[in-house]
């Protein structure tokens, strides 16, 4: 029984040990290549997981997959000279990648340790001649830095290739430039001077959109006052209009009042003359009537009937030298006389 526990452990072991013993981790940013006394270095770029590695027989060799960072900063930025013959450093950062299957060549070139510096090497010459075709005022233009950037990317990836290396598309990106201390003050003077310009073109701009602004408004509050005296003429010559042709209802109203009320004063003259015509005709018939009747022999009895009705006699003073008077006052001819006139 315990000679079967030691076999199985004895198994479980060597299944454990021995891939581990006689084996090699290529992590997962790293590239494998495998060299053998027997058959060299091998021709293949061996990914994560684990190689043979056979001891005393096989060496294995790991690279970065990832990308490479190379930095031209501080003592070692590039020394550029431009077209205006003004020295100035450029900090400048480099992103390449060792190109996929390649990395066997590197270990196989011998250049394992120094493709790093020839890339680097390469690439500050390139670009230092790159960037000196650039004016002092082009070099300090973001977009024409980054212009010079991708079109020197095909042509350094063209030299850097024979060491099997790739730039990165956007792998070359020029952080900053410093210009020496006085060609630096002198061109922050010149900045200083363009900014002042552009402030005083700023307040030019103001100045002349204050002005058209005042203009506008004027234009407008006269095309206001010329329409709303449009308006206050149209609205007068209406109202004028409507005014006359209120006075013309009005005076025909006036001329047919008058017209009417003098038609109807005619006609209550009229009426009037004729009601008194027949008023006086009726007045004149009735007195001629009354004429007549008093004129008649009865007509003469009621007058004196009435005459005696009416009659008073007042104070009577006889005369005593007329003996007779009373005689003849008393008589029915003197009363007749007196009364009916016979």
């Amino acid at each position: 029984m315990n000679k079967v526990i030691q076999i199985v452990s004895a198994i479980v072991l060597g299944t454990i040990l021995i891939p581990v013993s006689f084996t090699t981790t290529i992590g997962p940013d790293e590239i494998g290549v495998r060299q053998s006394l027997s058959g060299g270095i091998g021709d293949e770029d061996y990914a994560a997981g684990r190689v043979t590695d056979l001891w005393f027989f096989h060496t294995v060799h790991t690279l970065p997959r990832g990308i490479h960072l190379q930095e031209f900063t501080g003592q070692n930025s590039l020394s550029v000279r431009t077209t205006g013959n003004n020295v100035i450093d450029v900090d400048v950062a480099l992103k390449y990648i060792v190109i996929p299957g390649e990395g066997h060549l590197i270990v196989k070139e011998g250049i394992k340790d120094t493709y790093d510096d020839k890339v680097a090497s390469i690439a500050r010459d390139f670009l230092e001649k790159r960037l000196a075709t650039l004016t002092n005022d082009a070099i300090q233009d973001t977009d024409a830095r980054v212009k010079v950037a991708k079109d020197a990317l095909g042509p350094l990836n063209e030299q850097i290739k024979q060491y099997h290396a790739q730039i990165v598309p956007d792998g070359i990106i020029v952080r900053a430039i410093y210009f020496p201390d006085e060609y630096e003050e002198k061109l922050q003077q010149n900045q200083l001077y363009k900014m002042q310009g552009r402030l005083d073109t700023a307040k030019k701009s103001e100045s002349e959109a204050v002005q058209e602004t005042v203009t506008v408004e004027k234009g407008i509050d006269k095309d206001v006052k010329i329409e709303r005296e449009s308006w206050n003429a149209k609205i007068q010559a209406a109202r004028t209009e409507v005014e006359v042709e209120i006075a013309k209802v009005v005076a025909k109203s006036n001329a047919y009042d008058k017209t009417r009320r003098a038609e109807a004063d005619a006609l209550c003259l009229k009426a009037a003359a004729e009601g008194r015509l027949a008023a006086d005709k009726a007045e004149a018939l009735g007195k001629k009537l009354e004429s007549e009747v008093l004129a008649s022999q009865a007509g003469k009895t009621y007058s004196a009937i009435e005459a005696v009705r009416r009659f008073q006699i007042g104070d009577i003073t006889l005369n005593s030298f007329e003996p007779d008077f009373l005689q003849k006052f008393g008589s029915v001819a003197a009363w007749r006389h007196f009364f009916l006139d016979q």
